[in-house]
């Protein structure tokens, strides 16, 4: 059986070994290093709870789950008002990009107001009420037995911008790699530089899941369950998450 693939395909040649689309775990957020430096000096003293952000199980597990797509160049963005800016680059993808440049669309380009704004009851504030389209030079190919969910990057150290979430679906062939974004200003001149992490693209498998409403009465495992993790979890003083896991998957 053949292992599930994405294949991401650039649009301006060089761009995948220049800047190419990686794994979550390869991007470094500033402020993961930072806390882990903190977190190393509290260790040297014992009496101090050593617990830190870092060993969260729940933000850890965000670091395995899917890829990350940069910006591939450096955009600069002006925003004259809530439905005006400009963009910049310092080169003109038209004349890189591979194929058909009457299909080409610029870096920067938007949704108008009707096709969210309009409709939304609450907005964020100082937010523009255009969706700008962060229009990356990359293509994506699923294995058919699986979606890809674009989002927000989790957990990110920018908050100039949020991702709106779609999914990508491989019944539709080779999907385009824009990014709709609400831009959280609305005046202002800023950089988004070589590199920064736009989207997170997590695969997920195609499958049904059923679900079920219970309480703690009529789940008849679940004291037992509960009771267990909660003692696993917190037998040590120094909490082992990895060897929790471990162990919950022996007993099941």
């Amino acid at each position: 059986m053949n292992k599930p693939e994405i294949q991401f395909i650039s649009l301006i040649p060089g761009i995948e070994e220049t800047m190419p689309v990686i794994p979550v775990s390869k991007h470094q957020y500033g402020w993961i290093k930072t806390a882990g430096e903190r977190a190393k000096e509290r260790n040297k003293n014992k009496s101090i709870n050593n617990l830190n952000t870092l060993k969260c199980p729940a933000i850890l597990q965000f670091r395995n789950k899917g890829f990350i797509l940069r910006a591939p160049y450096d955009m600069t963005l002006k925003i004259h008002s809530d439905i005006e800016y400009s963009w910049q680059t310092p080169y003109d993808t038209r004349e890189l990009l591979y194929g058909d440049v009457e299909k080409w669309e610029a870096p920067i380009t938007h949704h108008e107001t009707q096709l969210m704004y309009d409709f939304m009851s609450t907005w964020p504030k100082d937010t523009m009420k255009i969706i700008l389209k962060l229009n990356l030079p990359w293509t994506i190919r699923i294995s058919k037995d699986y979606d890809v969910l674009m989002t927000d990057p989790f957990y990110k150290d920018d908050d100039r911008f949020t991702v709106c979430p779609g999914v990508f679906e491989s019944d539709m062939g080779i999907g385009v790699l824009t990014v709709p974004v609400k831009w959280h200003s609305t005046k202002g001149e800023y950089l988004i530089k070589a590199g920064t992490a736009i989207a997170q693209l997590i695969p997920i498998k195609k499958e049904q899941v059923s679900h079920q409403n219970l309480n703690i009465e009529t789940d008849k495992a679940f004291k037992r369950d509960e009771r267990v993790t909660y003692l696993k979890v917190r037998e040590s003083f120094e909490r082992n998450y990895n060897k929790t896991k471990q162990f919950l998957k022996e007993i099941v």
